[in-house]
């Protein structure tokens, strides 16, 4: 078997259990990436969530040059629970509210301290992500979409 199809094996099995993808597999497919592209550069979501992954993926491929926070608020997990709530594949209502509240309690507590250590290093680069129309309202994809890429585009240049 090789390196790659044994990665994405262990990858599938934590996942098929519902457990998180430990950070050295992680660690090692962001390396990986990065050692191969010419700039050694990449855009990664959802990653490092705790200061200890960051400093271990750190020690793996250097500090970050910027980091892009889509900062979604309290606004945004009450989004997520209501579209969650109105949809009936989803399972009980309460019980999608209760895993929901627990991960975004876990993000509060692990990642928000990492996001502030980024800003206070000057790399962080802040992008408002929960947007609502003139009656207070979330906005929907698209429109809410174009707002934050029009955030970024400014940020980046793009």
């Amino acid at each position: 078997m090789t390196v790659g199809k044994k990665r994405g094996k262990q990858i599938a099995d934590h996942v098929r259990v519902g457990k998180p993808v430990p950070q050295e597999i992680i660690i090692a497919l962001i390396k990986r990436f990065v050692d191969a592209d010419e700039k050694g550069k990449c855009l990664i979501d959802g990653f490092p969530r705790s200061a200890a992954e960051a400093s271990a993926l750190a020690d793996a491929i250097g500090k970050p040059h910027t980091v892009m926070y889509l900062d979604c608020g309290e606004e945004g997990f009450d989004v997520t629970v209501a579209r969650n709530a109105a949809d009936p594949a989803g399972g009980d209502a309460a019980a999608v509210e209760e895993k929901l509240r627990t991960r975004f309690d876990k993000f509060v507590a692990e990642a928000l301290p990492l996001v502030e250590e980024y800003e206070k290093g000057g790399v962080l680069k802040r992008i408002e992500a929960s947007h609502s129309d003139e009656e207070g309202a979330p906005m929907k994809a698209i429109p809410g979409g174009k707002m934050v890429y029009d955030q970024v585009a400014s940020i980046f240049g793009l």
